[in-house]
């Protein structure tokens, strides 16, 4: 109930941007082809991602026949709360129940997590699947098994999580058993025949998707996909900007980890990590080595943007959940409580200012004409008046030191900003998007503007958006141009260099249009 209320509303009604239409394009021609093994994107083979996330859109689409922004978007909140589901269950041995309740809470409501489950793109989906390939395995451990019954499971995970962004998969989950290996002192574990040949039946997943790919485009193609993907991405062009990096990162991801993050600030204290080492034992040593080790391949990778170490997310979280419990239940040095005491009081101002500010809201059509979907003033009104009593309640028992209000502190500055969200930012994001960077809109005016039973030649690279949202049949694609022979409508971005040589005596300029900061025209060769 509590995902339905944060995630599902309005998740339908933001255009598909970004990288959003390219996931749903290859879904909408599986549906359509009934080929979905080799995913194909304007009648080209797709190599730089393997299908699996478009598996996802198609099964959520299936009961409505079509895609669709909901549809496309629902398997990242899905997987968003399958994620803070399995790692609930999973630490019940380990945690106690307000431990588990934080885990829980702070997976669905940590910031960039809260962003990624709103789009259709693959990110969340892959947490989930690292996530779990990591963590069974460390429970599998943990209760003693060994050989295949320690691997197969999770290598057949990562060989499911290889079909959704390929080999971080692989380094994930080496990056993070390795170390804890040699921590054991168990490193001939590698060595096993059931890892082997766990190992071997994943390599025949992985193997069995290539070689049709392979078949389809050839081994060259994937190769160039391979190093497009993994050796080219994140590198920087000049020294300046690596440095840049380097320096940022690590607060780039504490950001991105903010509220709970601040939680970690202890652990400079000595012991600090003595008392969750002497508590936690191994599992407080297996989440140190697992971040520790998978850390320096982004840090240090040159722009490496935080979305690529999302997968390591749910066990920092683990982590940040130890060292909750050990003040929620008053283990800690008094140092140690002091910094986290701290900590609350602010987010406790905070958290009553927001919903101050929530309240507020409520009297935007007073002052301006609002967009369609902005709440409406007196739903804001009966949510903002409780909150704000019970803000203020809050931070009133935070100033008095009790380690209880740490939860409904933190969850509670989360809660309201999504609700922010949705009352004064969502609209008018929206509204935004519409003037200048929505495909519908655009789609929609050029449609207006050409006979029922024309077609489009589309010139050069134009959003996916635009071919997501035209009428089916309309766009032709690029290949399908033969300049010497074409008559009729014609569709680019005003610098297309093919374009600027069509201008002429039987050139005639229909509209132009300003669109993702360039200028789409369309045109008529005659």
């Amino acid at each position: 109930m509590f995902v339905i209320i944060l995630y599902l509303p309005f998740l339908g009604n933001l255009p598909l941007i970004h990288e959003e239409p390219r996931r749903a394009l290859i879904a909408r021609t599986m549906m359509e082809t009934g080929e979905f093994f080799v995913p194909t994107l304007l009648n080209q083979i797709y190599t730089a991602k393997p299908p699996l996330f478009n598996w996802l859109i198609v099964a959520f689409s299936l009961p409505g026949g079509e895609v669709t922004e909901f549809t496309a978007r629902l398997p990242s909140v899905v997987f968003l709360l399958l994620t803070a589901f399995i790692m609930v269950v999973g630490m019940r041995r380990y945690l106690s129940l307000p431990g588990q309740i934080f885990l829980g809470f702070a997976i669905l409501l940590t910031p960039e997590l809260m962003a990624k489950a709103n789009i259709a793109e693959i990110e969340v989906v892959f947490v989930f699947l690292v996530t779990l390939s990591i963590w069974s395995w460390y429970w599998l451990y943990d209760r003693g098994c060994s050989g295949i019954k320690l691997w197969i499971a999770p290598l057949i995970i990562v060989a499911v999580a290889f079909l959704t962004k390929r080999e971080p998969s692989l380094v994930f989950f080496y990056f993070s058993i390795v170390p804890f290996l040699f921590f054991e002192k168990k490193f001939k574990e590698l060595f096993s025949i059931g890892h082997i040949v766990s190992f071997s039946v994943m390599c025949l997943v992985i193997g069995s998707w290539l070689a049709i790919m392979a078949d389809s485009v050839g081994v060259n193609a994937l190769l160039r996909s391979l190093q497009g993907e993994v050796v080219n991405r994140g590198l920087t062009s000049s020294a300046i900007d690596y440095v840049k990096h380097i320096a940022s990162y690590p607060l780039q991801l504490f950001a991105a980890l903010l509220p709970f993050g601040l939680l970690l600030i202890p652990l400079y204290m000595r012991d600090t990590r003595a008392l969750l080492k002497q508590r936690y034992g191994n599992l407080y040593v297996f989440c140190i080595l697992a971040i520790l080790a998978n850390l320096p391949l982004y840090w240090f990778r040159g722009d490496a943007a935080v979305r690529y170490f999302l997968p390591m997310f749910p066990t920092i979280l683990v982590l940040v959940t130890l060292l909750f419990e050990i003040y929620y239940h008053k283990l800690a040095t008094e140092r140690f409580a002091n910094v986290i005491r701290k900590v609350v009081r602010i987010f406790a101002v905070i958290l009553l200012l927001l919903s101050a500010v929530f309240l507020v809201t409520s009297s935007i059509p007073l002052w301006r004409s609002p967009p369609s979907l902005l709440m409406p003033w007196y739903v804001v009104l009966i949510i903002a008046v409780p909150l704000v009593f019970v803000a203020y309640k809050l931070m009133r028992l935070a100033f008095q030191d009790s380690p209880k209000i740490i939860l409904p502190v933190l969850i509670g500055n989360l809660i309201v900003v999504k609700l922010l969200y949705f009352s004064a930012l969502l609209p008018y994001k929206i509204e935004r998007i519409n003037e200048h960077r929505s495909g519908i809109v655009v789609m929609k005016k050029i449609e207006a503007l050409v006979p029922e039973n024309e077609k489009i030649q589309v010139l050069g690279h134009t959003h996916y958006a635009l071919w997501f949202y035209a009428k089916p049949g309309l766009l032709r694609v690029p290949t399908e141009f033969n300049i010497k022979e074409y008559k009729g409508y014609i569709m680019a971005y005003d610098n297309d260099p093919t374009l600027n040589n069509l201008i002429g005596g039987n050139w005639q300029e229909v509209v132009k249009m300003p669109y993702r900061d360039v200028s789409l025209v369309l045109g008529k060769l005659n």
